[in-house]
C-alpha cells in the first residue's frame, strides 16, 4: 500500500510541475461556460418534456380508439356468421352468381 501512495504522490507532484495554475479569466470562462451548458440543457430537456406532454393524450386516444375498432371486429361476428345484411337467412341454400359460356361443342 505505501509503494502505491508513494506512487500516486509523485505522479501528483511532477503533474502540478507540469500543469499551468488556472488563471482567473480562465476560470471564471469555465464557469460561464458550464452554466450555459446546465441552462441550455435545461431548456432542451423542457421542451422535450412539453412536446410529450401534447403528443402523448394524441397517441393514447388513437391507441384506444385502434383498440375499440378491433374489439368490434372482433365481437361484430360478421365474418363467419350465416347472416346476410343482419338478416336471418335459410342455412341449406348457397346463393352464388355464375354465368354461362357457351364454348360451342355442345349442340343439342
Amino acid at each position: 500500500m505505501s509503494i502505491l501512495y508513494s506512487q500516486f504522490k509523485q505522479f501528483n507532484e511532477t503533474l502540478n510541475k507540469t500543469r499551468q495554475p488556472m488563471t482567473t479569466s480562465r476560470k471564471f470562462l469555465l464557469g460561464i461556460s458550464a452554466a450555459v451548458v446546465l441552462f441550455t440543457s435545461f431548456f432542451v430537456a423542457l421542451f422535450f418534456m412539453a412536446m410529450s406532454l401534447v403528443m402523448l393524450p394524441f397517441a393514447a386516444i388513437r391507441l384506444w380508439l385502434f383498440k375499440k375498432k378491433i374489439q368490434e371486429n372482433i365481437n361484430s361476428n360478421n365474418y363467419y356468421s350465416d347472416t346476410e345484411f343482419g338478416k336471418e337467412s335459410d342455412n341449406s341454400v348457397i346463393e352464388a352468381e355464375f354465368e354461362v359460356v357457351d364454348d360451342g361443342k355442345d349442340k343439342r
